[in-house]
């Protein structure tokens, strides 16, 4: 860039027709540089701190101007009073000369001319702008334990031109958790119902800028879930309390397993506990159930165990008794039967099998002395019978023959 010359400026050495010599020009001027701490970007302006006064008042008329030069790193760039905004950047040094100067008139002649004082001059360094960062945004809106927290930054800019660098400092319920440049946080630093916000602070390599927060998010409840569901006992009587259990539980938020139960007896609703009664359901029903996961806030899938049909229940005896346990070769063997039960109700029949020294001998009720001598061992089971499943047989005691 050339440099600039100052026009109208004249030596007053010698006056054609005014041989007399010229004055003093204007002194005691002292500039500064406003600000006087620059940054990049910053507009300049000259200060003046003491104006410059007229030595010789008489030959001049009292009026004082001046004359502005600036240069960036020894270059000229602007005559004018100030420099304006965005054209000074890091690093670049800027020098101000100020030269003062006041109106002669020529004693004889047509002509003027102008009495140049003593120059002030200032510089200053442009220093580093801290970048800024405008905005940015924390998501997802409604996050879980099971969610991965990440930040949107808006526009970020530099005066400077430097590149940009952000610090993530996360915040979990007050207390910062981690630090550094990853703008990710992820369930290991939070759980449910913290409060989670981040500060993000730009930089460039010189300065750090102002920190700027997030939004707030809140860590909401996750579903839980369970893999599996079982009808029991199986086989299934009147006479069972019926369970229904989930296995598999899973809850990130490590709330503890509940579910909400359904049975169906033959396609209606009989109850929603984890059991149910054999007094809700007979032999032939056809009985299933349904549970949902439930944590005490959200349900998590639903599961339905297939159809368990309830099965017959076989009879049951308590006891059986021959009538003695000495009887004689002439003696004839009888039961006394304890009592007997059927969980449906049914009618129950009993079959009796007699054994000799452990040879079968017989199906009656009873059993005559022709089936026995003197020293044989003599015993018999009863089975019970519903018409269609038999019980388990009761052995007697044994009776040995007198």
């Amino acid at each position: 860039m050339s440099r600039f010359a100052i026009i109208g400026l004249i030596p007053l050495s010698a006056v054609i027709g005014c041989p007399r010599p010229a004055p003093e020009g204007p002194s005691g001027l002292v500039v500064t540089i406003s600000p006087d701490l620059p940054l990049g970007g910053d507009a300049l302006a000259c200060v003046i701190v003491a104006e410059a006064a007229i030595a010789d008042s008489g030959d001049a008329d009292g009026v004082v101007t001046y004359a502005y030069l600036w240069t960036r790193d020894g270059e000229v760039v602007s005559t004018d009073a100030s420099v304006p905004e965005g054209q000074t950047a890091r690093g670049e040094e800027w020098a101000l000369t100020v030269t003062p100067s006041s109106p002669w008139p020529a004693r004889s002649g047509p002509s003027e001319g102008l009495v140049l004082g003593e120059p002030a001059g200032a510089s200053v360094v442009i220093g580093d702008t801290a970048p800024v960062l405008d905005a940015l945004a924390l998501g997802p809106p409604d996050p879980t334990e099971t969610s991965t927290l990440a930040v949107t930054l808006g526009s970020a800019h530099d005066l400077d031109g430097d590149p940009i660098t952000f610090t993530y400092d996360w915040y979990v319920a007050g207390d910062r958790v981690r630090s550094g440049d990853e703008p990710t946080l992820t369930g290991a630093d939070f759980s449910k119902g913290d409060y989670v916000y981040v500060m993000v602070t730009p930089s460039d390599d010189a300065a750090t800028g102002e920190g700027v927060m997030s939004n707030t998010v809140i860590i909401g409840d996750t579903a839980p879930t369970f893999d599996a569901l079982a009808l029991g006992p199986v086989p299934l009587y009147s006479d069972a309390v019926a369970t229904c259990s989930g296995s598999g539980w899973s809850d990130v938020d490590d709330d503890p397993e509940a579910y909400r139960f359904v049975w169906t007896v033959e396609g209606d609703v009989a109850g929603t506990g984890a059991t149910l009664d054999g007094a809700l359901f007979s032999r032939g029903d056809d009985v299933s159930c349904q549970a949902t996961a439930f944590d005490g806030e959200l349900d998590g899938p639903t599961l339905a165990t297939g159809i368990t049909t309830v099965a017959n229940a076989a009879p049951f005896v308590a006891s059986a008794a021959l009538n003695t346990l000495s009887p004689t070769t002439s003696d004839t063997l009888s039961l006394t039967i304890g009592t007997g039960y059927d969980a449906d109700g049914d009618y129950i029949v009993y079959q009796y099998d007699w054994f000799v020294n452990g040879v079968a001998a017989g199906s009656s009720s009873t059993l005559t002395p022709s089936h026995f001598n003197s020293g044989d061992s003599v015993w018999a089971t009863v089975t019970p019978w519903d018409a269609r499943d038999y019980g388990l047989p009761v052995l007697t005691d044994a009776a040995t023959v007198q």
